[in-house]
């Protein structure tokens, strides 16, 4: 979508969004094809570099199409960080709020003890 959001004044990005979010998020690949044809007609004359780079990079963001339906939140991203970080990322904040419930944990038992000691 960036690819093609670099051919498009930002003032008109919102409007193609929903429109290009059609094409790439449809829910088979028939659909998505009939969603490029309507996007080309309605934007070829005003953004024609936009919708040239779409048909370019048509094939390669569609093809999560191929595989079952499950899999498919997974494929999409082409950008391998995103994808990495999206799987990561949940993980480690898991491991560092454990992490830090352990610490919280161990300074309260520290004043709590400091505490006792000093009455």
């Amino acid at each position: 979508m960036r690819n093609v959001f670099s051919h498009v004044p930002q003032r008109h990005q919102k409007r193609l969004a929903r429109e290009l979010v059609a094409v790439l998020h449809a829910q088979n690949l028939a659909t998505a094809k009939r969603n490029l044809s309507s996007f080309r007609l309605r934007f070829a004359k005003q953004f024609p570099e936009a919708v040239a780079c779409l048909e370019r990079g048509f094939a390669d963001a569609t093809s999560y199409f191929a595989f079952p339906e499950k899999h498919w939140m997974r494929i999409p991203s082409t950008n391998g960080l995103e994808r990495l970080h999206g799987e990561i990322f949940p993980i480690v904040r898991q491991l560092l709020s454990k992490d830090e419930a352990r610490r919280m944990s161990s300074t309260h038992s520290a004043v709590k003890c400091s505490q006792c000691s000093s009455r």
